[in-house]
């Protein structure tokens, strides 16, 4: 239970802060402004994640500007428990939300919501935790973990409003401000704001734990002749001295050492012909080319900021050799959730590394990119991973493609795919050969 002085001051602030004036954790600039006003570079974000673009602002509010922020109920810090999602890496001391961090994660918020109301079961309570770090003191942190708090549940009033008007009159929302009492293993993944939403949408459902039972050759006897095939790759790359495009060929870095070599012969083959970037690194850019290795979903979208960065350009190509199935690309821990799924991941999962195909950073891609998913059953079904990543991309870029395998075999064969394109948003078209964006069976045998 919270103690009284802090319960007396939930009760303050709610009536300071949430009163006629609409004081907003003691930032005035706050005050009645639209959300492309707040944070026009969230806004932006945030608005490739919709479905249906958003309202103008200027037809956002009513003229007595009532809808947003809503009046919150102050409740005790919950137990520890899986959130819906968690906006985190807060800058020390701050409050103020991240675009390029919490855009994204907004957008899975707000899509849920919205999802929800149209299957009949919609979220009726949304609790919003702050969180802060273990330095400072408990007073000072108390105060920062609720002004958190606020800054998160005005934005995501301003998003959903801008969606479906009305839609936050049916939902009550509660505030709580935990301070440090529950600190992560890293001070930046302390500070934190935590969304629980009640009843918890059943499109959210949980991702099976990651497993290795596909995506490699029956026979892995010629492991010598992959690693041989990946000095040959590196030592020719350094002859040629190539320089690499804005491309990206990535692969598992899977425990198991001959699906992992398998992997990287195949990511290996394929980045010398595309001329992908090696192992970018935005801090220490080369434009060598070669292959990435991946062990989470947090490192994939690593690896595109880098190529990014390092080219100064969009990136145009990335290909993915892994473990996977229709629910996500499979993470290096076995029998663990952190790649990159459709739905999800949880909380535990995301402080890992695990990340959600809508995390993908869009606007670092090209307009015409081209996605390939080489992992088994990556397009298997409806509501697939290949699926919802091309929904994401073609929010924002028309000319998105994304490939799959509707089955089960070698990652690195080609056969068997399924298209996601302008041309086939529902992934009817299937072809027997992806030329011209990949052929032959490589490290596949």
């Amino acid at each position: 239970m919270a103690c009284e002085k802090c319960r007396e001051e939930m009760e303050l602030a709610s009536e300071n802060e949430f009163g006629n004036e609409l004081e907003f954790a003691g930032e005035d600039e706050m005050t009645g402004e639209s959300a492309t006003e707040l944070y026009p570079e969230l806004y932006q974000e945030f608005s490739q994640e919709l479905e249906v673009p958003p309202s103008r602002p200027s037809n956002l509010f009513s003229p007595d500007r009532q809808s947003c922020p809503p009046k919150p109920t102050f409740v005790d810090c919950p137990d520890p428990r899986p959130p819906f999602e968690v906006l985190d890496n807060f800058a020390l001391n701050q409050s103020k939300l991240v675009p390029r961090l919490h855009g994204p994660k907004l957008g899975h918020v707000v899509r849920a919501v919205v999802d929800a109301k149209k299957s009949g079961t919609p979220v009726t309570t949304i609790l919003l935790a702050g969180h802060a770090d273990t330095s400072g003191t408990d007073d000072f942190n108390f105060k920062l973990s609720r002004e958190r708090a606020e800054r998160v549940l005005h934005m995501l009033c301003l998003m959903l409003e801008s969606t479906q008007p009305g839609i936050t009159k049916g939902i009550k929302f509660q505030i709580t401000p935990c301070g440090k009492r529950q600190p992560k293993s890293k001070p930046e993944i302390s500070r934190r704001v935590e969304i629980f939403l009640d009843p918890v949408p059943k499109s959210q459902k949980p991702n099976p734990p990651d497993h290795n039972h596909c995506s490699v050759p029956r026979n892995l006897h010629g492991r010598q002749s992959e690693l041989a095939a990946e000095n040959e790759m590196q030592e020719l790359t350094k002859q040629t001295a190539v320089t690499a495009l804005p491309r990206v060929s990535i692969f598992q870095n899977a425990s198991n050492s001959s699906h992992r070599n398998h992997f990287q012969c195949q990511a290996s083959r394929w980045a010398r012909v595309i001329r992908a970037i090696a192992s970018p690194n935005a801090i220490a850019c080369t434009r060598n080319v070669g292959p990435t290795s991946y062990d989470s979903g947090a490192d994939i979208i690593r690896a595109i900021e880098a190529a990014n960065s390092c080219t100064k350009l969009r990136v145009q190509i990335l290909h993915i050799f892994s473990h996977s199935g229709s629910n996500g690309v499979f993470g290096t821990a076995t029998g663990g959730t952190v790649g990159l799924y459709v739905n999800g991941p949880d909380a535990d999962s995301r402080n890992l590394g695990g990340r959600n195909v809508t995390d993908i950073p869009a606007n670092l891609l090209a307009e015409n990119v081209v996605v390939v998913l080489h992992g088994c059953n990556a397009a298997e079904g409806d509501d697939n991973c290949a699926q919802a990543l091309f929904q994401h991309l073609s929010s924002t870029l028309k000319g998105a493609k994304v490939f799959g395998h509707f089955n089960s075999g070698c990652a690195g064969r080609d056969n068997s795919w399924r298209e996601y394109s302008a041309r086939s948003t529902n992934g009817r078209i299937r072809h027997r050969t992806l030329v011209p964006h990949y052929e032959g069976n490589g490290c596949c045998g």
